[in-house]
């Protein structure tokens, strides 16, 4: 039911409160009678002839009609004319209050054709805006599900035509796409609903395209797309927060092929429009510095080296190169064959260049891009086709034991009990793990600059386990930035590892990629401890006369090495000395000495010394069980475990502070001996008053 003059409002407002009145006092005498009276709706609702096309109500533009959608399953109908120049209709239709049960809709059917609708509401149905052509259509007004009637409360509609204010239009798709210069910036519109404007550049491979969107506040969400010739997505920006505050959005994509690339300009979900604030697209390719693209996947690894390499006793030659991260998910990868390599260390460097940089640009250029490097061992166990195949690989592990059962693979544990991949196909068709990662740190740009950030580089140090070939994975940390027009250089160089007992069959420690003091690995390294013997100095064969000293190197970042010894005096006390010589270097070496898994002392070794001999180094008959039968073999006694590691102090992570990375060195090494130098308890221990020998 509609109206359009304000007497034929009244007057239907009139006989509507006298039908209610009516069913009122019908109700009050009889319930039988007043339950006839609810169920016959329309005869509480003024019909016309607009429930259908042949009765439609001609509609003028900017004029406000008022009507009722009475009874249930009433639709009015009316006919407009969008004239010629026009191609934005705007649509204002509300009810009257919000305390209707009519959901009120619309739509929009041509004049020749009432089967399709061309324009219905996408959102809380209120100044919807549609783009249509010039022409007669018909506007059908009714109640969201058909099922709900309003006899009291009207609905307002207002219609407004008016031209596009995008003056490339018509570009909604492909084949109509407005072709762009390089270097140039375009202004358009978001007009109405479901509008996308496409845009076409031709740029040369060897490129990075940069193309940033700018708006002001606007009632939709702006989003910014990439495309390639076939339509593939390429990257894609989103500000969600676009109506409540300013849109920049920007792309940067490092360019793998001479062709079209087209960018598509829209909201986020197609239903809003803004056809009163204007976007600013500006669109430039610049030569990428990076001769060696495109190397973004495994198989197009740009190679370090043209033959294999093998680890000798001293640093390899460095292999050096050069690229940027050039865009968002600019991702470089590269290859070094490295057969021969068991028991072998790697240590590479990235570093961006920017002494070209002003203090404020390297700044700047540090909060964007964080230099970040991995490296990627094959797992031949875990066969992939795709790099969807890799999320996890073959290797069972037991997420509560810190994932130690995946050494080597990034040691991390899935809640599925399975090892973390690395999410990459090898071109062998197994999937590639990433062993290690490490990058720069971001730091909050200060209020006040007085001098450069930290130098934006990052390294790491692993251990080769024998691949025939490793990759090492250059980019932004997490690959949300980019500048094609900064420098970085990769050092690589390889070795084999100065400390045998890594470079055993099964090394005296569990590699760790990340190492602090919760996540250290004791009970789990037992096993693979090596050996220490303990001389009887007491009976002649002291540290300082033999030459069965034990050698070891923190050669890698978070190298761990363990020994072990047993008793040296079952049931009984004794004391001990530990002797130690440390070369002079970068690491600051930390003994950890346990009682099965239970930590006894704690300290720094450095320079020559020893510990014992001012401070009580002590194996306890207490730490022996059965001793009663130790004539028949029958006693049991601790084993005692020593951990040699960079040593950061209590509490502090053992991986990067602030942009650098723990201490490491495979050119400074150590060298431990332990003795046994009296049989008995003395001073620096003392006797307990039980008799047995403790710790001050």
């Amino acid at each position: 039911m509609n109206t359009i003059s304000q007497n034929d409002r009244m007057s239907s407002d009139l006989r509507a409160s006298a039908a209610l009145l009516l069913g009122l006092t019908m109700l009050s005498s009889c319930d039988k009678q007043a339950e006839e009276i609810v169920e016959n709706d329309e005869a509480r609702c003024e019909t016309d002839d607009s429930r259908e096309a042949s009765g439609a109500i001609d509609l003028a533009m900017d004029e406000s009609v008022t009507g009722y959608i009475c009874p249930r399953l009433d639709m009015d109908w009316y006919l407009f004319e969008l004239e010629s120049g026009n191609r934005l209709l705007s649509i204002s239709s509300e009810m009257s209050s919000d305390l209707s049960a009519v959901e009120l809709t619309y739509a929009v059917y041509p004049e020749n054709d009432t089967q399709k609708a061309v324009a219905v509401p996408a959102g809380d149905g209120s100044a919807e805006v549609h783009c249509l052509d010039p022409g007669s259509y018909y506007l059908v007004v009714r109640d969201q599900g058909d099922d709900n009637e309003d006899i009291r409360h009207p609905y307002t509609l207002v219609l407004e035509g008016r031209p596009d204010p995008d003056g490339a239009e018509p570009n909604d798709d492909i084949e109509s796409a407005t072709a762009l210069q390089n270097g140039s910036t375009t202004r358009g519109y978001i007009a109405c609903q479901a509008d996308q404007d496409w845009y076409m550049l031709e740029v040369a491979r060897g490129n990075v395209l940069g193309i940033r969107l700018t708006s002001e506040p606007a009632t939709y969400q702006p989003s910014l797309q990439l495309l390639s010739a076939d339509k593939n997505l390429l990257a894609e920006r989103v500000n969600p927060a676009g109506p409540i505050e300013a849109t920049t959005l920007d792309i940067f994509h490092v360019l793998l092929a001479t062709g079209k690339y087209y960018l598509v300009v829209s909201d986020d979900d197609q239903k809003e429009a803004d056809p009163d604030v204007s976007y600013s697209l500006s669109v430039e390719a610049i030569e990428d510095k990076d001769t060696h693209e495109p190397n973004n996947s495994p198989t197009d690894a740009t190679a370090l080296a043209d033959s294999d390499q093998t680890c000798a006793p001293d640093w390899s030659n460095s292999f050096e190169i050069q690229g940027t991260v050039g865009a968002r998910a600019d991702v470089d990868w590269f290859k070094l064959p490295v057969s021969g390599c068991a028991g072998g260390v790697i240590e590479a460097v990235v570093r961006f260049e920017t002494q070209g940089l002003s203090v404020e640009q390297a700044w700047q250029f540090q909060s964007n891009v964080q230099a970040s490097i991995a490296l990627v061992r094959a797992h031949a166990a875990t066969p992939c086709a795709q790099d969807l195949d890799c999320q996890s690989l073959n290797i069972a592990c037991d997420p509560a034991k810190a994932g130690w059962e995946c050494e080597g693979f990034f040691n991390s544990c899935r809640s599925d009990g399975f090892c973390t991949g690395g999410s990459v196909c090898l071109p062998t068709g197994v999937c590639g793990a990433t062993e290690t990662e490490r990058h720069y740190r971001v730091a909050a740009i200060p209020d006040s600059i007085d001098g450069p950030p930290l130098e934006n580089t990052v390294g790491l140090s692993a251990p080769l386990y024998g691949d025939s070939l490793v990759y090492l994975r250059v980019s932004d940390y997490q690959s949300d930035g980019g500048d094609a027009g900064v420098l970085y250089t990769l050092n690589v160089r390889i070795r084999q590892d100065p400390d045998a007992n890594d470079r055993a069959a099964v090394p005296n420690n569990l590699y760790a990629n990340l190492l602090n003091n919760d996540n250290f690995p004791v009970e789990e390294s037992f096993s693979r401890a090596a050996a220490l013997p303990v001389h009887d100095c007491a009976a002649g064969d002291c540290c300082e006369t033999t030459a069965s000293w034990v050698s070891g190197a923190i050669s890698y970042q978070n190298d761990v090495d363990w020994f072990r010894y047993s008793h040296p005096c079952p049931c009984k006390d004794c004391l001990l000395r530990l002797l130690y010589q440390v070369d002079d270097g970068p690491v600051e070496h930390g003994l950890y000495l346990y009682r099965n898994d239970r930590l006894f002392f704690t300290f720094n070794i450095i320079g020559n010394g020893a510990f014992g001999d001012d401070e009580c180094l002590y194996s306890y008959q207490g730490h022996c069980r059965n001793c009663e039968a130790v004539d028949n073999g029958a006693a049991e006694c601790s084993t005692y475990y020593i951990a040699v590691r960079d040593y950061l102090g209590e509490g502090s992570p053992a991986q990067e502070i602030v942009g650098t990375a723990s201490r490491w060195s495979s050119d400074q090494s150590y060298r431990i001996c332990l003795e046994k130098y009296f049989e008995g308890c003395q001073s620096p221990c003392e006797v307990a008053q039980d008799g047995t020998c403790t710790s001050p």
